[in-house]
């Protein structure tokens, strides 16, 4: 059993790790504690992430077994993975990507095969987003036999889509057509989005539930407000090809106005 106990900025931290089986290694342990992160950054650099700074509140135990497969290789097993994070004024940006996630507050927790996010508050660029949700199937997910089945509540005052992507539209048009829409993961999102902006349009009151899976975004019922004008129905997005949607939509409205051409 190896054990851990470090001080930094954030507050004291320690965590235990028993190896056993090195033919087949099992890792059992926990961790717990606080950790200012950009010290922890700063000493044991996280591959993807550019720049982070900001504390966690970290609880968790682990029991992870290797099971040798018939070509030698290794197939990871969770026995026991729970726990949580509380995420404190955490400001992060990746690399190679545009974003950068500000006054990120929330926890997130491990229950196994199934992880979630609770009030999870982050603000990136002009636009603010509030989540609470849970995701399954966590480890088929890693192991790529399988997708992430997700089940998410979205609230926002502002969404601006261009604040979404972690690539400039310019860069985009540069790199060539690409896949938007995800494929590796399924399940439904209830959005409650004040003002959406996308392409100099904007959307107000948005309201309805969305189901996704397989590149294909479907909204069974959502109302909205565009251009003064109170609008519902349904809307299905496919993307058959990298960036071609196919669109079909069943709307009605009370107010549309219709204004002369000039």
């Amino acid at each position: 059993m190896a054990a851990v106990r470090f001080s930094t900025a954030g507050g004291p931290f320690s965590g235990n790790l028993l190896l056993t089986r090195f033919q087949a290694p099992r890792f059992q342990g926990n961790a717990n504690g606080n950790i200012d992160l950009s010290v922890f950054h700063s000493l044991f650099k996280i591959p993807l992430i550019e720049t982070i700074r900001g504390n966690i509140a970290l609880h968790t135990d682990f029991d992870v077994k290797a099971e040798p497969r018939a070509d030698e290789t290794l197939d990871y097993n969770v026995v026991k993975c729970e726990g949580g994070v509380n995420l404190r004024s955490v400001n992060t940006k990746l690399v190679d990507d545009k974003r950068t996630f500000r006054n990120v507050n929330g926890r997130l927790f491990l229950r196994n095969d199934e992880a979630g996010i609770e009030r999870l508050n982050v603000e990136l660029g002009s636009s603010d987003l509030q989540i609470d949700g849970v995701f399954q199937n966590i480890v088929s997910f890693l192991k790529k036999d399988g997708k992430i089945k997700a089940n998410v509540q979205l609230k926002s005052k502002l969404v601006d889509i261009s604040d979404l992507g972690n690539t400039t539209k310019e860069e985009k048009i540069q790199d060539g057509r690409q896949f938007v829409l995800p494929d590796y993961v399924e399940g439904s999102v209830f959005m409650e989005v004040g003002r959406m902006i996308y392409e100099g349009h904007t959307f107000k009151q948005l309201s309805g539930n969305m189901l996704f899976g397989n590149r294909i975004f479907h909204f069974p019922s959502i109302a909205l407000n565009s251009a003064g004008a109170d609008i519902s129905g349904n809307l299905t997005i496919d993307e058959r090809s990298p960036e071609i949607f196919y669109i079909t939509t069943n709307i009605t409205s009370s107010n549309i106005q219709f204004k002369p051409l000039s």
